[in-house]
């Protein structure tokens, strides 16, 4: 009933039902699921400036759903669209294009970060995510910020306490900031969590962890004063 009176909606113009229309053919929610019907409808509605319609028109572009061809550029040409205004997801989306220099875009870590951090900072968590790592990992003096990245982490992990790729990102926060016991603590929540592609890359990171922990505690043990014997 639903998708009838979104289609009722939509077929007069209403822009909102004409992106909700698309989505329930994208998933096939309570009429049979066609992509093709799909993008004719999301393109409908982002002709007419609806955001959402604009980011998953993009994203069947990246794809190369709905009979509509593979194309990184168009992808890009929406999801900016979207991201101008102030759509989370089609920031972050952005922001994955600049930092794999895709659709044509310079591979850019800078405006990758800009994006990232217009999300991050509205609480998509993915974005958090994806900052996080920038600014851990970048060789930029002018990007690193290990204090920040770790602090968009612990951001995105509030936001989703379950999400294994989050929590290995949190864990070398941790490590990155030398705080080696929460980083082995965290890496074991995601090892426990983890599917069996992830498995090893917790086991890895915990060793790796451990080994720093255990190091540490050996050099903060006080000498003793005793002469020796």
């Amino acid at each position: 009933m639903a998708a009838h009176w979104y289609a009722k909606a939509a077929e007069q113009g209403l822009v909102n039902a004409q992106t909700f229309l698309a989505y329930m053919y994208e998933e096939g929610r309570g009429i049979p699921k066609d992509e093709k019907q799909a993008a004719a409808w999301y393109q409908k509605a982002a002709d007419q400036g609806e955001p959402n319609a604009q980011r998953n028109l993009g994203l069947m572009y990246a794809d190369g759903r709905g009979d509509l061809p593979k194309d990184d550029a168009l992808a890009i040409k929406w999801y900016r669209k979207a991201a101008d205004q102030g759509d989370l997801s089609a920031q972050n989306l952005l922001g994955i294009m600049y930092e794999k220099g895709r659709g044509g875009l310079p591979q850019d870590v800078g405006q990758a970060l800009y994006w990232y951090r217009k999300a991050a900072d509205k609480g998509y968590a993915s974005a958090q995510n994806n900052a996080a790592i920038i600014l851990l990992m970048s060789h930029n003096p002018d990007i690193r910020s290990p204090r920040v990245g770790l602090d968009y982490a612990r951001r995105a992990v509030e936001s989703s306490k379950y999400n294994v790729i989050f929590l290995i990102t949190l864990a070398e926060a941790y490590y990155v900031d030398e705080q080696f016991d929460k980083a082995v603590e965290t890496i074991q929540r995601a090892a426990a969590l983890a599917p069996p592609d992830k498995k090893d890359e917790c086991t890895i990171n915990l060793q790796r962890y451990q080994q720093a922990l255990d190091l540490s505690k050996r050099e903060a043990r006080p000498v003793s004063s005793f002469p020796d014997r």
